[in-house]
Protein backbone atom coordinates (compact mmCIF):
# COMPACT_ATOMS: atom_id res chain seq x y z
CA UNK A 1 0.00 0.00 0.00
CA UNK A 2 1.17 3.53 -1.15
CA UNK A 3 1.78 5.93 1.77
CA UNK A 4 0.08 9.32 1.55
CA UNK A 5 1.52 12.07 0.82
CA UNK A 6 0.22 15.37 2.68
CA UNK A 7 2.16 19.07 1.23
CA UNK A 8 2.84 21.98 3.07
CA UNK A 9 3.88 24.94 1.47
CA UNK A 10 6.05 28.35 3.26
CA UNK A 11 6.82 30.88 0.55
CA UNK A 12 5.95 34.75 1.26
CA UNK A 13 5.00 35.09 -2.49
CA UNK A 14 2.11 34.29 -3.35
CA UNK A 15 2.43 33.80 -6.74
CA UNK A 16 5.12 31.52 -6.07
CA UNK A 17 2.68 29.79 -3.55
CA UNK A 18 -0.16 29.70 -6.45
CA UNK A 19 2.43 28.37 -8.75
CA UNK A 20 3.58 25.15 -6.78
CA UNK A 21 -0.24 24.67 -6.17
CA UNK A 22 -0.63 24.84 -10.12
CA UNK A 23 1.82 22.41 -10.42
CA UNK A 24 1.07 19.43 -7.91
CA UNK A 25 -2.21 20.22 -9.45
CA UNK A 26 -1.47 19.37 -12.99
CA UNK A 27 1.15 16.40 -12.49
CA UNK A 28 0.30 15.41 -8.98
CA UNK A 29 -3.44 14.79 -8.16
CA UNK A 30 -3.08 12.30 -5.56
CA UNK A 31 -0.97 14.38 -2.66
CA UNK A 32 -3.09 15.92 -0.57
CA UNK A 33 -1.89 20.07 -0.03
CA UNK A 34 -3.13 20.44 3.58
CA UNK A 35 -2.07 24.18 4.16
CA UNK A 36 0.45 26.68 2.99
CA UNK A 37 1.69 30.22 5.15
CA UNK A 38 3.43 33.21 4.23
CA UNK A 39 5.41 33.73 7.67
CA UNK A 40 7.03 31.39 9.68
CA UNK A 41 5.20 31.42 13.24
CA UNK A 42 2.18 30.13 11.47
CA UNK A 43 4.01 27.61 9.67
CA UNK A 44 5.31 26.41 12.73
CA UNK A 45 2.07 25.82 14.30
CA UNK A 46 0.20 24.56 11.60
CA UNK A 47 2.97 21.91 10.40
CA UNK A 48 3.25 20.53 13.80
CA UNK A 49 -0.49 20.08 13.85
CA UNK A 50 -1.57 19.03 10.23
CA UNK A 51 2.16 16.93 10.10
CA UNK A 52 2.77 16.81 6.31
CA UNK A 53 5.38 14.33 4.61
CA UNK A 54 6.43 17.35 2.17
CA UNK A 55 7.46 20.54 2.55
CA UNK A 56 7.90 23.13 -0.06
CA UNK A 57 10.19 26.16 2.06
CA UNK A 58 11.66 29.54 0.78
CA UNK A 59 14.81 30.48 2.54
CA UNK A 60 13.82 33.49 3.71
CA UNK A 61 10.19 34.19 4.38
CA UNK A 62 10.08 37.83 5.16
CA UNK A 63 12.82 39.11 7.70
CA UNK A 64 13.01 35.22 9.01
CA UNK A 65 14.85 32.06 7.71
CA UNK A 66 12.73 28.92 6.43
CA UNK A 67 15.53 27.27 8.73
CA UNK A 68 13.86 27.95 11.95
CA UNK A 69 10.96 25.94 10.96
CA UNK A 70 12.87 22.80 10.70
CA UNK A 71 14.52 23.64 13.89
CA UNK A 72 11.27 24.42 15.36
CA UNK A 73 9.71 20.97 14.32
CA UNK A 74 9.97 17.18 13.92
CA UNK A 75 11.26 17.03 10.27
CA UNK A 76 13.24 13.98 10.52
CA UNK A 77 10.50 12.47 8.34
CA UNK A 78 9.44 15.20 6.54
CA UNK A 79 11.10 15.39 2.74
CA UNK A 80 11.92 19.01 2.71
CA UNK A 81 12.26 20.89 -1.20
CA UNK A 82 13.35 23.67 -0.31
CA UNK A 83 12.39 26.70 -3.43
CA UNK A 84 13.99 29.91 -3.35
CA UNK A 85 15.82 32.65 -5.31
CA UNK A 86 19.10 32.63 -2.91
CA UNK A 87 21.16 29.98 -4.28
CA UNK A 88 24.27 30.64 -1.51
CA UNK A 89 22.16 28.27 0.78
CA UNK A 90 22.32 25.79 -1.33
CA UNK A 91 25.13 24.23 1.33
CA UNK A 92 22.82 24.78 4.43
CA UNK A 93 19.85 23.25 2.93
CA UNK A 94 21.78 20.00 2.07
CA UNK A 95 22.80 19.73 5.69
CA UNK A 96 19.56 20.44 6.91
CA UNK A 97 18.86 16.88 4.59
CA UNK A 98 16.84 18.66 2.05
CA UNK A 99 15.41 16.67 -0.50
CA UNK A 100 16.15 18.96 -3.31
CA UNK A 101 16.65 22.59 -3.85
CA UNK A 102 15.17 24.48 -6.35
CA UNK A 103 15.82 27.77 -7.80
CA UNK A 104 13.59 30.56 -8.54
CA UNK A 105 11.79 31.24 -11.22
CA UNK A 106 10.53 27.67 -11.11
CA UNK A 107 11.45 25.51 -14.25
CA UNK A 108 8.74 23.11 -14.36
CA UNK A 109 10.93 20.10 -15.39
CA UNK A 110 13.23 20.86 -12.45
CA UNK A 111 9.63 20.86 -9.87
CA UNK A 112 8.60 17.63 -11.45
CA UNK A 113 11.61 16.11 -11.15
CA UNK A 114 12.02 17.22 -7.22
CA UNK A 115 8.57 16.03 -6.31
CA UNK A 116 9.13 12.33 -8.15
CA UNK A 117 12.05 12.51 -5.78
CA UNK A 118 10.88 13.00 -2.21
CA UNK A 119 7.85 11.10 -3.26
CA UNK A 120 9.75 7.93 -3.86
CA UNK A 121 11.46 8.90 -0.28
CA UNK A 122 8.35 9.14 1.27
CA UNK A 123 7.06 5.57 -0.37
CA UNK A 124 10.46 3.95 0.97
CA UNK A 125 9.71 5.33 4.52
CA UNK A 126 6.69 4.09 4.49
CA UNK A 127 7.51 0.72 2.79
CA UNK A 128 10.21 0.33 5.51
CA UNK A 129 7.92 1.11 8.67
CA UNK A 130 5.41 -0.81 7.68
CA UNK A 131 6.96 -4.06 7.20
CA UNK A 132 10.03 -3.46 10.18
CA UNK A 133 6.54 -2.37 12.59
CA UNK A 134 4.80 -5.65 11.84
CA UNK A 135 7.75 -7.93 12.54
CA UNK A 136 8.57 -6.24 15.85
CA UNK A 137 5.26 -6.57 17.49
CA UNK A 138 4.89 -9.99 16.30
CA UNK A 139 8.38 -11.00 18.23
CA UNK A 140 7.75 -7.97 21.14
CA UNK A 141 11.59 -7.01 20.36
CA UNK A 142 13.43 -5.04 18.27
CA UNK A 143 16.27 -5.57 15.82
CA UNK A 144 19.14 -3.31 16.58
CA UNK A 145 21.82 -3.11 14.09
CA UNK A 146 25.28 -2.93 15.63
CA UNK A 147 28.88 -3.53 14.11
CA UNK A 148 29.03 -6.80 14.63
CA UNK A 149 25.27 -7.86 13.04
CA UNK A 150 22.24 -7.39 15.27
CA UNK A 151 21.33 -7.04 19.33
CA UNK A 152 17.66 -7.86 20.16
CA UNK A 153 16.06 -5.97 23.08
CA UNK A 154 12.55 -6.89 24.56
CA UNK A 155 10.15 -3.53 23.97
CA UNK A 156 9.32 -3.43 27.41
CA UNK A 157 12.76 -2.94 28.82
CA UNK A 158 12.92 0.38 26.40
CA UNK A 159 13.19 3.42 28.76
CA UNK A 160 13.54 5.87 26.44
CA UNK A 161 14.61 6.81 22.65
CA UNK A 162 16.92 10.14 22.47
CA UNK A 163 17.07 11.87 18.66
CA UNK A 164 20.80 12.78 17.67
CA UNK A 165 19.90 14.08 13.90
CA UNK A 166 19.81 11.07 12.03
CA UNK A 167 20.56 8.72 14.55
CA UNK A 168 18.78 7.47 17.48
CA UNK A 169 20.36 6.46 21.22
CA UNK A 170 18.42 3.78 22.74
CA UNK A 171 18.29 3.47 26.70
CA UNK A 172 17.39 0.04 28.17
CA UNK A 173 16.38 -0.97 31.79
CA UNK A 174 20.12 -2.59 31.97
CA UNK A 175 21.54 0.46 32.06
CA UNK A 176 23.22 -0.25 28.45
CA UNK A 177 22.78 2.37 25.87
CA UNK A 178 22.76 1.69 22.07
CA UNK A 179 23.19 4.28 19.04
CA UNK A 180 21.83 3.26 16.08
CA UNK A 181 21.89 4.69 12.17
CA UNK A 182 18.23 5.11 12.31
CA UNK A 183 16.05 8.41 13.09
CA UNK A 184 13.62 8.26 15.66
CA UNK A 185 10.23 9.01 13.71
CA UNK A 186 11.01 5.52 12.17
CA UNK A 187 11.14 4.00 16.09
CA UNK A 188 8.01 6.04 16.80
CA UNK A 189 6.17 4.39 14.10
CA UNK A 190 7.87 0.77 14.72
CA UNK A 191 6.68 0.94 18.34
CA UNK A 192 3.23 2.86 17.68
CA UNK A 193 1.24 -0.43 18.14
CA UNK A 194 2.86 -0.71 21.76
CA UNK A 195 0.46 2.27 22.86
CA UNK A 196 2.74 3.03 26.26
CA UNK A 197 5.50 5.39 24.09
CA UNK A 198 5.03 9.00 23.63
CA UNK A 199 6.58 11.60 22.02
CA UNK A 200 7.45 14.47 25.00
CA UNK A 201 9.64 16.47 22.94
CA UNK A 202 10.97 16.63 19.36
CA UNK A 203 14.43 14.64 20.69
CA UNK A 204 12.71 12.32 22.87
CA UNK A 205 10.59 9.26 22.35
CA UNK A 206 9.79 7.91 26.19
CA UNK A 207 8.43 4.83 27.54
CA UNK A 208 4.94 5.88 29.79
CA UNK A 209 5.54 2.57 31.96
CA UNK A 210 8.80 3.77 32.41
CA UNK A 211 8.27 7.45 34.01
CA UNK A 212 9.04 7.60 37.64
CA UNK A 213 8.27 12.09 38.09
CA UNK A 214 6.97 14.81 36.32
CA UNK A 215 8.77 18.02 37.35
CA UNK A 216 7.41 21.57 37.29
CA UNK A 217 10.60 23.30 38.19
CA UNK A 218 11.66 25.59 35.89
CA UNK A 219 9.91 24.02 33.02
CA UNK A 220 8.38 21.08 32.50
CA UNK A 221 10.45 18.06 33.18
CA UNK A 222 10.18 14.09 33.34
CA UNK A 223 12.25 11.74 35.88
CA UNK A 224 12.49 8.44 34.16
CA UNK A 225 13.59 4.96 35.76
CA UNK A 226 17.29 5.15 36.00
CA UNK A 227 17.63 8.86 36.88
CA UNK A 228 17.21 10.09 33.21
CA UNK A 229 15.87 13.49 33.30
CA UNK A 230 14.24 14.96 29.67
CA UNK A 231 12.45 17.82 29.00
CA UNK A 232 8.32 17.92 28.43
CA UNK A 233 7.47 20.38 25.52
CA UNK A 234 5.34 22.73 26.93
CA UNK A 235 2.57 21.99 24.00
CA UNK A 236 2.95 18.47 25.17
CA UNK A 237 2.23 18.63 28.36
CA UNK A 238 -1.83 18.26 28.51
CA UNK A 239 -1.20 15.44 26.14
CA UNK A 240 1.09 13.74 28.45
CA UNK A 241 -0.55 14.05 31.55
CA UNK A 242 -4.35 12.38 30.02
CA UNK A 243 -1.80 9.68 28.78
CA UNK A 244 -0.85 9.33 32.43
CA UNK A 245 -3.66 8.98 34.15
CA UNK A 246 -4.81 6.13 31.87
CA UNK A 247 -1.20 4.51 32.34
Amino acid sequence: MKTAVKAYIVDDEKNCRELIKKYLAMFFKNIQLVGEAEEVGLAIAQITELKPNLLFLDVQVKDREGFEIINEINAEGCEIIFITAHDHYALKAIKNNACDYILKPILVEEFFSSVKKAIKNIEQKGLMNQEGGQAEQLKGQLSLPIKEGLVFIEVKDIIRLESDGGYTTIYTTDGLRYVVSKNLIEYESILSGYNCFFRAHKSHLINLKKVKKFLKTQGNFIEMEGGHTIELARRKKDEFMELMAIH
